[in-house]
């Protein structure tokens, strides 16, 4: 056994021996009684909101938070909650309001037992002006039915799932889970995330600004102005994507695929990913790759211009017919 393998077992084995020790005091923290771990007690509660508002705020910590439409009209949240893990709802500043709080100890959070909680928030169909909504690892889910001017969407682990309206401007932030946005007619949309997927589709936008690291970025039925996708190892796929605007796509070893797309003018570099498909119509091409193959149609001196850069990458790129 190598010197180097030895550290190796022996840093794994500490780590285990730690984990072994924080959960013996969470334990005993507790009188060794498991079932006392995480939230303790759960319960659902429920807000009846009579006051005026126009827009919607939430801060919590794990709850997943799902909106729906109110079918006698009235204005409710149901709280599923832990008896550490509380959460207030009311008006202020002309918004409905949820905060949500975390009263554990730091020993009650290392647990397998765990429940989530979990918000229902039943409003009236209609658009409000806005939505502000942040939470680390719970999920976010907006029907067709209920609709935002402005909706801005904070989340660590948690997916995102947006639907329908109008909204001028259309913001999420994510870091390992997934964004769905579809059958909306929006302004400007920015989409931040590192590891977990982007699926947008069924969209008419503004400019578009997608920026993800290793998580796979797929466009299906999107119209927009100008576009911008920027990605590591995550692969971009597009499909009936038509821009007035400028493209810019931009990754370092995800593959970038066409399917019937169309831009005024199209800016693609990678360094390893291949770039293939088909567009609507003939562009002024540019291409380079240093091993690569390179494949392009005949120069449409009335496109735009079509510049592709890669390293390693393969491009190959015809008109569809």
């Amino acid at each position: 056994m190598t010197k180097s393998l030895k550290i190796i077992i022996g840093i794994a084995l500490g780590l285990v021996l730690a984990g072994a020790v924080l959960a013996f005091v969470a334990l005993a923290a507790v009188g060794f009684d498991a079932g006392k771990l995480g939230a303790g007690k759960f319960e659902t509660k429920e807000y009846t909101v009579e006051d005026a508002f126009d827009g919607v705020t939430v801060s919590v910590r794990t709850a997943d938070v799902t909106f729906l439409p109110s079918e006698d009209g009235t204005v409710r949240v149901e709280c599923y909650e832990g008896e550490k893990q509380p959460h207030t709802v009311g008006v202020v500043d002309g918004k409905l309001t949820i905060f949500g709080a975390d009263q554990r100890k730091w020993y009650e959070m290392i647990t397998i037992f765990s429940k989530s909680p979990k918000i229902r928030v039943y409003l009236p169909a209609g658009e409000y002006t806005s939505l502000s909504l942040e939470t680390d690892t719970g999920d976010v889910t907006v029907p067709e039915t209920v609709t935002f001017g402005t909706v801005k969407i904070e989340t660590d682990t948690g997916d995102v799932e947006l639907y329908g309206g109008s909204p001028a401007q259309v913001e999420i932030e994510t870091d390992t889970g997934d964004v769905t946005y579809a059958k909306s007619n929006s302004g400007a949309v920015k989409i931040n995330a590192d590891t977990g997927a982007v699926r947008i589709a069924d969209l008419a936008a503004g400019d578009i600004s997608v920026d993800n690291d290793t998580g796979k970025v797929k466009m299906t039925d999107v119209s927009c102005a100008a576009l911008s996708i920027e990605t590591d190892t995550g692969d971009v796929i597009l499909k009936n994507v038509v821009g007035t605007g400028d493209a810019k796509i931009v990754t370092d070893t995800g593959d970038v695929e066409f399917d019937r797309c169309d831009a005024a003018n199209y800016e693609i570099k990678t360094h390893t990913g291949d770039v293939e498909g088909t567009l609507r119509s003939g562009k002024l091409y540019t291409a380079s790759s240093h091993t690569g193959k390179i494949n392009l149609p005949e120069h449409d001196t009335a496109g735009g211009a079509f510049k592709v850069s890669t390293h390693t990458g393969d491009v190959k790129i015809t008109i569809a017919e």
